[in-house]
């Protein structure tokens, strides 16, 4: 939880790294959800 918030508190400081950031989960985030649904439609 403490790297968190301190993600957190470099949010309102940085506007770009955020948005830099949310491209980043998303691209992580993206492959997870296709894994995810093609295990799905094998079960």
């Amino acid at each position: 939880m403490k790297e968190y918030e301190a993600h957190f508190s470099e949010i309102d400081e940085n506007p770009l790294g955020f948005a830099i950031g949310c491209r980043n989960a998303c691209i992580l985030v993206i492959p997870i959800w296709i894994v995810v649904f093609w295990i799905g439609s094998k079960i």
